[in-house]
């Protein structure tokens, strides 16, 4: 349950970065879920393959998903900021 308002809370924050440069947050926020869940289940079949199964394989994935966000907060961050962003003015906050 903590993962989950954990990744609710950073989907947010993407949101409103890419918000913040003009760009639609809705595909960034999408891209956060998407890398936060795939890099969480790459983490834990690396962890079972090299360290076994345990307590240790929770912790290989919780990193992988933190990789995965890292991911996103690096490609969100490199945005270029666009001088027409106030089309996002009528965007709702989700």
């Amino acid at each position: 349950m903590l993962e989950i308002i954990i990744l609710y809370r950073l989907t947010k924050e993407i949101g409103a970065r890419a918000r913040e440069k003009g760009h639609k947050a809705g595909f960034y926020k999408f891209l956060t879920v998407l890398f936060w869940i795939v890099f969480e289940v790459i983490g834990a079949l690396l962890g079972i393959l090299f360290l076994g199964e345990g307590l240790i394989t929770y912790l290989c994935a919780i990193v992988g998903a933190v990789v995965g966000y890292s991911l996103v907060y690096l490609i969100v961050s490199r945005l270029e900021t666009r001088a027409d962003s106030n089309f996002e003015i009528l965007d709702s906050e989700n």
